[in-house]
């Protein structure tokens, strides 16, 4: 029951990363609706290292550590959503 919850989670995560590329996508610039999934992927990497390498008591690693894992998710799903938006424009 507990991996449904995490499931749901991240579905629910990376559906804002795809809420907020879309959202952005409705700008001139093409390179902007990139932006969020570059820098949410970067700020999982730091929250993984930090969880990795930190000096921190107790479960705060494994906090750090679920949350680089849902941040990854919003990372991945926006930066999907941006590929695909590109190529459903350039097919138009």
């Amino acid at each position: 029951m507990e991996w449904m919850r995490i499931t749901a989670f991240l579905l629910l995560f990376a559906g804002l990363g795809v809420l907020l590329t879309w959202g952005l996508s409705r700008l001139k610039s093409r390179l902007i609706k990139y932006f969020p999934g570059i820098l949410l992927i970067l700020i999982a990497l730091v929250l993984w290292l930090y969880a990795r390498l930190g000096n921190l008591e107790g479960f705060l690693d494994l906090a750090y550590f679920l949350m680089a894992i849902l941040v990854l998710a919003a990372g991945l799903g926006g930066l999907i959503t941006a590929i695909f938006i590109d190529r459903v424009s350039r097919r138009r």
